[in-house]
């Protein structure tokens, strides 16, 4: 009896010393990695870019001693050809994908450019022909004919309300009327020589009673011919940033996991288990209810809840970086509120992060490790998260109350 108790208590003892030896080791660390990846520099978008825009505009001129203004018996009528204006426009061409801005990889970037050009109008020869009237008798063009000849091709009206207007149209006497007749369209001017107006049997004498003693014709012929001419103009390239289309995932209905209860493993659903001192205890589990929730990571989406579909691509890339890190360092001083810096990868620089006590992120290249950096008293003291056995750990401890920094929690690298 008295060697099956000593054997007990040798038995406690063990399971006492392996339970104080597995309470006593600080809880291993291990470091995460992530990919730094640096992209071509092909992102870069189009500055403005000088263009010479060539066009062609019709030229007229009266000829053979054609008077503009023509006065036959009690009718005046001056023809004339409008002017023809310049405008600058703007061409829009179709949006095309352009390269995503690596810093905001959730936004399509679509490139148009932006051509400037021409545009003569009227875009058609306009006749504004000016009639008036010095009778004593109401003028009616209604048996009157207009025609023009281009090259000696006569051109008809196309429109049959131009036509109607000329038909319809009454001038009073000692009045003045003016009728807008549309001609050939600039495009159909394929190295035209001449074009000539004609108006026909406009009556010029009329008696009191109102008859037609007299008609007579008017004709204006014009030379034409080409000018080229040019204009400076520019191209330029507009740039436009639009959400990333995403959809629901419908494997996890966008939560980017599942979860599932399931019976405890470690008291296989009893919700307590027998400890090494015989007695019963509440599984620290489940606490006691024989069930746990377990979370799994949806495989369809990879834990994102949603899938992507970028229409831009990213630059292509010129390089990659694995890099390691232990997040959540906790960084302690006496006294407290001391500067920490620690460095950042992507600037490839060190930069403040705050003041202790502080929780920081430790960085280490595969060749270099960048140690973090306490600042007391202008005077930088540079530890990297290892104990003496070289294992990583999650915790910094650094006591500057005598004037010279104790490293309580660390391994110090160098002091400045």
């Amino acid at each position: 009896m008295k060697t099956k108790n000593l054997l007990s208590l040798f038995t406690l003892v063990v399971f006492a010393i392996m339970f104080w030896a597995s309470a006593s080791q600080a809880p291993i660390v291990v470091p995460r990695q992530f990919v730094l990846t640096k992209y071509s520099d092909v992102s870069g978008r189009k500055t403005a870019q000088d263009t010479i825009i060539k066009y062609t505009i019709p030229k007229f001129q009266l000829i053979d001693n054609t008077l503009q203004t023509q006065t036959k018996g009690g009718v005046t009528i001056t023809c004339e050809i409008i002017p023809f204006n310049i405008n600058k426009t703007v061409t829009k061409g179709n949006p095309k994908a352009f390269y995503r801005n690596p810093d905001k990889p959730d936004f399509d970037v679509t490139q148009t450019t932006n051509i400037s050009g021409i545009e003569i109008k009227p875009e058609k020869v306009m006749f504004l022909v000016t009639i008036k009237n010095n009778q004593n008798r109401v003028l009616k063009l209604r048996d009157c004919a207009m025609v023009i000849l281009m090259n000696n091709i006569q051109y008809s009206f196309p429109d049959p309300k131009v036509r109607l207007d000329w038909e319809n149209t009454l001038v009073m006497s000692n009045f003045s009327t003016n009728v807008t007749i549309p001609g050939p369209s600039i495009r159909e001017l394929d190295n035209p020589k001449s074009i000539e107006v004609f108006i026909n049997d406009i009556p010029t004498e009329i008696d009191d009673a109102g008859n037609i003693k007299k008609r007579e014709n008017f004709d204006w012929l014009f030379s034409c011919s080409s000018e080229e001419k040019t204009e400076k103009g520019t191209i330029t390239y507009s740039y436009e940033e639009t959400p990333v289309l995403t959809q629901q995932c419908q494997a996890c209905s966008g939560r980017g996991s599942f979860s599932e209860i399931k019976l405890c493993p470690t008291c296989n659903g009893t919700g307590h288990y027998k400890g090494y001192d015989g007695n019963i205890h509440e599984c620290y589990n489940c606490k006691g209810s024989g069930k746990v929730n377990v979370t799994t990571t949806c495989t369809s989406c990879r834990g994102l809840g949603i899938f992507k579909y970028p229409k831009s691509p990213l630059p292509p890339i010129d390089s990659q970086e694995t890099w390691s890190y232990i997040d959540n360092v906790h960084v302690e001083t006496i006294p407290a509120g001391l500067t920490v810096r620690i460095f950042n990868p992507q600037a490839k620089q060190y930069q403040d992060a705050g003041q202790t006590p502080r929780y920081v992120t430790s960085v280490f290249s595969e060749s270099k490790r960048y140690p973090i950096i306490v600042i007391y008293n202008n005077q930088e003291v540079k530890i990297i998260p290892i104990d003496k056995s070289g294992k990583n750990i999650d915790e910094v401890k650094v006591d500057f109350s005598s004037g010279s920094p104790l490293i309580k929690k660390g391994t110090i690298v160098e002091i400045n």
